[in-house]
């Protein structure tokens, strides 16, 4: 998105430029159109096209001069198409920047977006990583709780297992020695 985004700044500069050398080229061709029919009146107040004409010297001078006005005619003709061409030509490429800029605003909000659902996934991966974390240190402190237990009921077991063992010894360490007591050696019969 930024790559699109600084495509369509660099568009919307070089736009903007060539609307700027477009306005500047009508100012001046407005401005000398303006000059040059401002001289055609000054030269001719208070004359007519027909004085202008029929105050000739000779009939080829008045046929110049015709041509000069048809010439002129022409010029002002064209010059006033070329300067309604040229705003036409202002207004589309004006319409053309705001549909550039109308563009590079949506993407530039499809951005703000995206960096917007972004950040929202992170917090929330943030948080399940907490959850996790905390989880995790509750899970190590259950788990060690019951490594202890099972310690001390290894112990106790063990215990027990020792005491049977001393019970089952001292029994039979005291049932031996009656045993003994009451067997021991060899006995003799009556005939010997």
């Amino acid at each position: 998105l930024n790559g699109e985004i600084n495509r369509l700044r660099r568009e919307e500069n070089a736009l903007l430029r060539k609307i700027e050398l477009t306005e500047l080229d009508l100012k001046n061709k407005k401005n000398d159109y303006a000059k040059s029919m401002q001289s055609l009146y000054r030269k001719n107040s208070g004359y007519d096209i027909f004085i202008f004409l029929f105050s000739a010297n000779s009939f080829t001078q008045t046929l110049r001069r015709a041509r000069y006005l048809k010439e002129f005619s022409a010029w002002r003709k064209n010059q006033a198409e070329e300067i309604m061409r040229q705003q036409e030509e202002l207004e589309k490429k004006r319409k053309e920047l705001q549909e550039l800029q109308a563009e590079k605003n949506k993407t530039v909000q499809q951005r703000t977006a995206e960096t917007d659902r972004l950040k929202t996934k992170e917090t929330k991966q943030r948080t399940v990583v907490d959850k996790v974390k905390k989880n995790e240190k509750a899970l190590v402190k259950e788990l060690e709780k019951q490594k202890r237990q099972a310690a001390e009921l290894n112990r106790q077991i063990e215990k027990l297992i020792a005491e049977e063992a001393r019970k089952l010894a001292k029994n039979n360490g005291s049932s031996t020695s009656t045993k003994s007591d009451a067997y021991s050696g060899y006995r003799m019969t009556k005939d010997e």
